[in-house]
């Protein structure tokens, strides 16, 4: 239960920077995905079915929010909690260079799957030159804010062992 109400209320803070701070705070011409980078936290640490979740309502709120193509970036968060999941099960997760990883591939992996969908529903967004000015700029930012954020996520999601000291006598 504590695990569910830290990720609804990471992807709630997370829409809410987004949409506020993070919109004028753009760095190469793009703003951090916050919310496709705490699902793919939240899938690196919980698993893939609280990954997956959290990409849907996630990605549900952003299209919400955007306000047309609703779905899209449901798909896109669905795709990045199951990859997060995978990640979380096949590699070695406390150290500090695979949740930054895996947050850049993640992120490069949903913005191409995004610029496809989109491109399919007939945006027609020039695929190369969104490829070089957005998705990998984008997938940078992610990495640095993921460096940022990995160990308040780490702490509100692992709980650590208890030691116990033995002693003689």
């Amino acid at each position: 239960m504590k695990k569910t109400i830290t990720t609804a209320c990471g992807i709630l803070l997370s829409l809410l920077l987004e949409m506020t701070i993070f919109h004028t705070w753009r760095i190469w011409g793009v703003k951090p995905d916050l919310v496709l980078t705490w699902t793919v936290l939240v899938g690196l640490l919980c698993g893939q079915p609280a990954g997956i979740a959290a990409g849907a309502v996630g990605g549900l709120l952003v299209d919400i929010q955007v306000g047309r193509f609703i779905g899209l970036s449901m798909a896109t968060g669905l795709l990045v909690g199951w990859l997060g999941g995978q990640v979380g099960t096949r590699a070695f997760r406390e150290h500090w260079f695979v949740p930054v990883g895996a947050v850049g591939f993640c992120t490069l992996v949903g913005e191409a799957f995004y610029l496809f969908l989109g491109n399919s529903f007939g945006l027609g967004w020039p695929l190369w030159q969104a490829i070089y000015q957005v998705v990998v700029p984008t997938a940078l930012y992610n990495m640095l804010f993921a460096m940022a954020v990995w160990p308040l996520a780490r702490k509100l999601f692992v709980d650590e062992p208890k030691y116990v000291v033995w002693g003689r006598g």
